[in-house]
Protein backbone atom coordinates (compact mmCIF):
# COMPACT_ATOMS: atom_id res chain seq x y z
CA UNK A 1 0.00 0.00 0.00
CA UNK A 2 1.40 3.82 -1.20
CA UNK A 3 2.11 5.70 2.03
CA UNK A 4 0.36 8.55 2.51
CA UNK A 5 1.23 11.87 3.75
CA UNK A 6 -0.86 13.99 6.04
CA UNK A 7 -1.16 17.66 6.52
CA UNK A 8 -2.15 19.47 9.36
CA UNK A 9 -3.61 23.05 8.09
CA UNK A 10 -3.61 25.93 9.80
CA UNK A 11 -5.11 29.23 9.25
CA UNK A 12 -2.47 32.61 8.76
CA UNK A 13 -1.38 35.03 10.61
CA UNK A 14 -1.10 38.16 9.79
CA UNK A 15 1.51 39.24 7.59
CA UNK A 16 3.14 42.63 6.31
CA UNK A 17 2.41 43.07 2.27
CA UNK A 18 4.40 41.07 0.52
CA UNK A 19 6.91 42.33 -2.78
CA UNK A 20 7.33 39.44 -5.01
CA UNK A 21 4.86 37.64 -7.00
CA UNK A 22 4.97 33.92 -7.65
CA UNK A 23 2.23 33.16 -10.09
CA UNK A 24 1.00 29.95 -10.86
CA UNK A 25 -1.82 28.86 -14.01
CA UNK A 26 -4.99 27.35 -12.22
CA UNK A 27 -8.34 26.34 -13.70
CA UNK A 28 -11.09 28.64 -13.07
CA UNK A 29 -12.52 25.82 -11.14
CA UNK A 30 -9.49 25.67 -9.16
CA UNK A 31 -9.13 29.11 -8.60
CA UNK A 32 -12.93 29.57 -7.46
CA UNK A 33 -11.98 26.68 -4.47
CA UNK A 34 -9.13 28.88 -3.08
CA UNK A 35 -11.72 32.43 -3.33
CA UNK A 36 -14.11 30.05 -1.85
CA UNK A 37 -12.81 28.91 0.95
CA UNK A 38 -10.99 31.97 1.63
CA UNK A 39 -14.11 34.25 2.01
CA UNK A 40 -15.61 30.89 4.49
CA UNK A 41 -12.36 31.68 6.46
CA UNK A 42 -12.57 35.91 6.10
CA UNK A 43 -8.77 35.68 4.90
CA UNK A 44 -7.35 37.07 1.41
CA UNK A 45 -7.31 33.89 -1.35
CA UNK A 46 -3.68 35.14 -1.78
CA UNK A 47 -2.94 34.65 1.94
CA UNK A 48 -4.72 31.87 1.80
CA UNK A 49 -2.80 29.97 -0.80
CA UNK A 50 0.63 31.42 0.09
CA UNK A 51 -0.06 30.29 3.92
CA UNK A 52 -1.07 26.33 2.67
CA UNK A 53 2.09 26.71 0.45
CA UNK A 54 4.29 27.78 3.09
CA UNK A 55 3.25 25.12 5.23
CA UNK A 56 3.60 22.19 2.35
CA UNK A 57 7.13 23.21 1.60
CA UNK A 58 8.12 23.65 5.71
CA UNK A 59 6.10 20.10 6.09
CA UNK A 60 8.37 18.45 2.87
CA UNK A 61 11.18 19.55 3.58
CA UNK A 62 11.14 19.09 8.01
CA UNK A 63 11.45 15.33 7.67
CA UNK A 64 11.94 12.30 5.22
CA UNK A 65 11.37 12.29 1.27
CA UNK A 66 7.65 11.60 0.62
CA UNK A 67 6.60 9.39 -1.58
CA UNK A 68 4.84 10.39 -4.81
CA UNK A 69 3.40 8.70 -7.33
CA UNK A 70 3.66 9.36 -10.78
Amino acid sequence: MPTVTTFSLTLPPAQPPRDTYFCIRMTQAEKNQVHNLAKRLRVPASTLARHFLLEAVQQLTAGEEPAFEA
